[in-house]
């Protein structure tokens, strides 16, 4: 059984230490909060580490999660891929596409098992629209609405989000991958990417954007149309839509939808998927297990088109 370490103990990692409890052994956590690492390896009997260095450095480690702030990412996975370990990296990848590059060269050249947290292609619905032939069709085109909340406290209670140097963004590069990754899943190869950044909702609050708006053209003709705000009063459900010649598929609530010849039919349910943040799309359990029992996952490599996307986009700065 593996031997994986977590770096970084905020919202996210809770999800891959009950992913991991089934499928490899949590040797150690590692955060620079001493309490909360301190806490959280008790709570698990683990090993703590307090630095990534001592992680990386222990031969018994096989595998590090990283599920630290956006600005670590790159320098963190490179180190642990220098040191041979396997990664499991939360997105973004990197917050610069240069790095991205430069991260995925290294895991080649080191032969480095990565792979990147696109969780939700393996939700129920997302899985059952790719395994299954429905006769629809080509593909039309797709569009993803993603309108969520985030607050003033949101930021603010973290002092490195809403910063172009630390998150690297706003609403598209820690919100919006998801969807973005899902568009480009069922759109195709990507030629281009046209659209603009705002801040509508958080001026004085966050530097960076909170709300999207983006076209998107596949090489095979289809488009696809994006929108997506932090600045929502509440945090809808994913949003998915994929036009087909003979019908279209749509993701919402956490149900499939299959709209063809007047009617409406449930094709899928997200069962697995609850909770207060359902909302967010949760299959880290899914990958996670794939990953440790080589079974299907999403790659680095997997993440290219959603990089290019969000370069192209936030380049826009406002």
């Amino acid at each position: 059984m593996k031997n994986a370490v977590v770096i970084g103990l905020g919202s996210i990692s809770s999800f891959h230490i009950d992913a991991i409890l089934n499928c490899a052994n949590l040797y150690g956590v590692c955060d620079v909060d001493i309490k909360k690492a301190d806490d959280i390896s008790q709570k698990y009997k683990c090993k703590v580490f307090y630095d990534i260095n001592d992680a990386v450095n222990d031969e018994n480690v096989d595998t590090v999660h990283i599920c630290t702030p956006h600005y670590l990412h790159f320098k963190q996975a490179k180190l642990a891929a220098e040191h041979g370990k396997d990664i499991v990296l939360e997105k973004p990848a990197t917050i610069d596409i240069n790095d991205y590059y430069e991260l995925l060269k290294i895991v080649k050249a080191k032969n480095i098992k990565c792979m990147i947290c696109l969780q939700n292609r393996y939700n129920p619905c997302v899985a059952y629209i790719k395994n299954n032939d429905l006769n629809l069709g080509n593909v039309l085109g797709v569009k993803g609405i993603l309108t969520w909340k985030r607050t003033p406290e949101y930021y603010t209670s973290s002092n490195w989000r809403g910063k172009w140097q630390t998150e690297g963004g706003g609403l598209l590069i820690n919100q919006a991958p998801h969807t973005l990754d899902l568009l480009a899943y069922f759109g195709g190869d990507l030629i281009e990417v046209k659209g603009t950044i705002s801040r509508r909702v958080l001026n004085g609050v966050i530097e960076v954007e909170d709300t999207a708006e983006a076209t998107l053209y596949f090489k095979n003709g289809v488009k696809g149309i994006f929108y997506g705000t932090t600045g929502h009063a509440d945090n809808s459900s994913y949003d998915l839509e994929i036009v087909y010649e003979n019908g279209v598929l749509r993701y919402i609530f956490g149900k499939l939808l299959l709209i063809k010849d007047g009617d409406i039919r449930v094709l899928c349910n997200d069962a697995h998927i609850e909770g207060e943040k359902a909302y967010w799309g949760r299959s880290h359990n899914v990958i996670i297990a794939n990953y440790y029992q080589d079974g299907e996952y999403p790659h680095l490599e997997d993440y290219e088109k959603t990089a290019i996307i969000l370069d192209k986009l936030l380049k826009n700065r406002i």
